[in-house]
């Protein structure tokens, strides 16, 4: 399942920010892929937190090349 998050909340350093992003998902997946993230991403401090019964079992941050024509 594909979902698009949207930053709710940004906080500035000296050397970067801090920027957060939520999405909503209606029905629990076994895997779930946020699209629209920034390039730059770095994968270290992604953190994700959910509420309800899901359980988060680990976190890759990845680059998908789009497919040649």
């Amino acid at each position: 399942m594909e979902v698009e998050s949207r930053i709710t909340e940004v906080t500035l350093y000296a050397r970067g920010a801090r920027v957060r992003r939520t999405a909503t998902v209606e029905r629990a997946a076994a895997r779930l892929r946020i699209t629209g993230l920034p390039v730059a991403l770095l994968d270290d401090p992604v953190r994700v937190e959910v509420d309800g019964g899901a359980v988060v079992t680990a976190v890759r941050v990845g680059i998908e090349a789009p497919a040649a024509e």
